[in-house]
């Protein structure tokens, strides 16, 4: 955690769990933490309970058009984002006979495609920051 110190980050998955736990042991760490899901009301909850340094960025994961706009949002406030902690994952329990294609299809997509939307929206924040050594 101590990386952490001075840095603007964002968080995926960040209204619960995994996700808000780390978001919490950031938050006093970091001048800038950004909480992304698409559980808007418990993230907004959390990021009011974090205080200044913590907002809000509504992001569904699966959508690539989201993701830049969730990297612009979050890094507006510092004019950087040169951490990300990419947490966001789900589970959906069932029997095989019972589950379906399309709830299979979710969890592949949230889990693992959605990794690849994070590599063009964060490249050039990334970079940036590496360039001026954040």
């Amino acid at each position: 955690m101590a990386r952490a110190s001075g840095r603007a980050a964002l968080v995926t998955g960040a209204a619960r769990g995994i996700g808000a736990a780390i978001a919490e042991r950031l938050s006093p760490r970091a001048p800038r933490v950004s909480l992304a899901d698409v559980l808007d009301t418990e993230s907004a909850a959390l990021a009011e309970r974090l205080g200044d340094g913590a907002s809000f960025v509504h992001l569904d994961v699966t959508d690539r058009a989201q993701w830049a706009e969730a990297v612009a949002q979050a890094s507006a406030p510092l004019g950087r984002l040169d951490t990300l902690v990419n947490n966001a994952g789900i589970v959906n329990v069932g029997s095989v006979d019972e589950y379906s294609y399309e709830q299979w299809e979710h969890v592949i997509n949230v889990n693992f495609k959605a990794r690849h939307w994070t590599s063009p929206a964060m490249a050039s924040a990334l970079i940036q920051c590496t360039l001026v050594r954040c």
